[in-house]
């Protein structure tokens, strides 16, 4: 039985049941005395790491994010470096956890952080927004402030932080339709939890245009530079026309920038070319890398802020959406 369920049966909200049982102002006695007998007639015991939350501050903050193979980056990390930072500046330690990627794996660290009194948690990445871990906090997290990046759950105390890649990706078909490009290419990398919203956004780009630009997506790319030189060595025999590319992570764009200059066609004059993520690497290739830069610091330091709108009482919004940026340079 959890609060959701006390609630539920109250027909009030949880955060009405969850003030009474921190005994807190802004619910009638009539009300009050509602949820209380319910609280009783249920036997609802508050879980001890939550009322000790409610108690005294531990200063930590949990941090999950899920590390798995090929879908980590140096871009990410570098979010994660100024997000720890951030919390520092306030005094609040940051305990990060890699959550796996199965279920079980999931809730075992939802559960461990937890039991480690944390006074808030940041769950980074879009690959948390499902059922399992809505449960998970229902259970183990019900008083304590979680802020999602790149994802949301309708709960009273999930706050999230959203980075528009449709918008993103329009507006990178914009670019290059501006740029007198006309034949535009995706690639999409392999397991991209947000693959359904790129291509959505690029598909929202290219109806715009009434069959003036076309469009062709590859998905399932490796997310490697040899992910970008074998697709682009597809896409040219499948689409020799293509004249603008965007590739959903630079990594896989400087491959395709290989393999276009291997093959002997001119970058941008023949092929624009673009990436997503405006990381380091887009920097130190030659020419360097037209990126959609996602936002990935912004939308950690905005967490952080959340999170601590939250722990200082001051009104906090429980969604904020960031939209992406077009960083030029000369590979369009």
């Amino acid at each position: 039985m959890t609060i959701y369920d006390i609630a539920k049966l109250a027909g009030v909200s949880a955060s009405s049941v969850s003030r009474v049982i921190n005994n807190k102002p802004g619910v009638g006695k009539e009300t009050r005395e509602k949820i209380l007998a319910l609280l009783d007639q249920y036997h609802y015991s508050l879980d001890e790491t939550a009322r000790g939350l409610s108690k005294k501050s531990s200063k930590t903050i949990g941090v999950l994010i899920s590390v798995m193979p090929g879908l980590h980056s140096e871009h990410s990390i570098k979010g994660l470096f100024y997000m720890e930072g951030e919390l520092a500046k306030h005094g609040y330690h940051c305990l990060l956890v890699n959550t796996g990627t199965t279920d079980g794996e999931v809730v075992e660290a939802i559960s461990t952080v937890a039991g480690r009194r944390v006074d808030g948690v940041i769950l980074a990445g879009a690959f948390y927004a499902t059922n399992v871990v809505r449960r998970a906090i229902e259970q183990y997290l019900p008083q304590c402030p979680v802020v999602m990046i790149n994802g949301f759950l309708d709960l009273p105390n999930v706050y999230g932080v959203g980075i528009d890649e449709t918008q993103g990706l329009e507006m990178g078909v914009d670019f290059l339709v501006r740029k007198g490009r006309s034949k535009l290419a995706l690639f999409i990398d392999s397991r991209r939890l947000s693959a359904g919203i790129i291509r959505r956004g690029f598909e929202n780009g290219i109806a715009k245009y009434r069959g003036a630009v076309t469009g062709i997506v590859y998905e399932d790319v490796e997310r490697s530079l040899q992910g970008g030189r074998d697709t682009a060595a597809l896409l040219l025999r499948e689409h020799p026309e293509t004249d603008g590319i965007i590739c959903a992570v630079d990594m896989i764009a400087i491959g395709v920038l290989d393999y276009l200059q291997e093959m002997g066609i001119d970058v941008p004059g023949q092929v624009s070319l673009m990436g997503e993520d405006n990381s380091n690497y887009a920097e130190i290739c030659k020419p360097k890398l037209t990126s959609l830069d996602t936002k990935m610091v912004e939308s950690n330091l905005m967490a952080v802020r959340t999170l601590l709108d939250v722990l200082e009482q001051r009104p906090p919004c429980h969604r904020v959406m960031l939209y992406m940026e077009i960083a030029e340079r000369g590979t369009t």
